[in-house]
């Protein structure tokens, strides 16, 4: 028999963000919402886990199998925050990415792509 939450294709929406306290209201935003801060990975240099990240799953570079980002992306998505950008990660069901998307479009969002993860 097959479960209806095994038909549940998770997403993933990624949002690149160039002021550090734009990604601290949006990740305050997502929490206030119900996301857990399991739901939520960052990707930048330099940042310190202190405040609002504390918890937070923080990478410096992209693991291409640990944050399911499709192979052609990984060089794209690794310059940009070379550049400086940070690079805010919201798993979840394609429910919880659409209240995602509307929340993070009304904190100083650059730029934000979906994409379909296996779970």
């Amino acid at each position: 028999m097959i479960h209806a939450s095994s038909l549940i294709r998770y997403k993933q929406v990624i949002g690149f963000f160039s002021r550090r306290d734009y990604l601290e209201n949006a990740i305050k935003e997502l929490r206030q919402a119900g996301f857990s801060i399991g739901q939520l990975s960052l990707v930048t240099q330099g940042i310190a886990r202190d405040g609002t990240f504390a918890s937070l799953e923080i990478f410096d570079y992209l693991d291409n199998k640990l944050l399911h980002f499709p192979t052609h992306r990984i060089n794209f998505l690794q310059n940009r925050v070379k550049q400086g950008d940070y690079l805010l990660i919201v798993r979840g069901t394609p429910t919880e990415i659409r209240r995602a998307t509307n929340l993070l479009s009304c904190c100083g969002l650059q730029e934000m792509s979906i994409d379909s993860i296996s779970k």
